[in-house]
């Protein structure tokens, strides 16, 4: 009675070893109850478990990605020249710029494209 008492006693404490090192405290605890100094001797020496719940790892972008932002970066630059271009055409048309100076702006806004 005693003995099994013993072996209870060392099945909880390795229980609450593996729990508090995020291991099976149920496993745990059967191995305490079958070899209850080994089991002891091995919590203590195993690490505690890593959990990977929250682990993102931070990757480089890879060539198609670079290549996405590239892509992305040349239509942003060439929707702003076209909306400079529709800006300066709405201009011409009001008056407020000549024929000569509308062209020169859409020289320079059609060689930053």
């Amino acid at each position: 009675m005693i003995v099994l008492l013993v072996l209870f006693s060392f099945g909880l404490i390795a229980a609450a070893i593996a729990s508090g090192r995020r291991r099976s405290g149920v496993g745990w605890f059967f191995v305490g109850f079958c070899f209850p100094l080994l089991s002891l001797i091995l919590l203590l020496v195993l690490p505690p478990v890593i959990s990977l719940d929250n682990y993102v790892p931070e990757l480089e972008p890879g060539p198609w990605q670079i290549q996405q932002q590239q892509f992305a970066a040349a239509q942003t630059k060439s929707n702003q020249a076209l909306d400079a271009l529709a800006r300066l055409t709405d201009l011409k048309d009001r008056g407020a710029l000549d024929e000569s100076e509308f062209a020169a702006k859409k020289a320079e806004l059609l060689a930053s494209i």
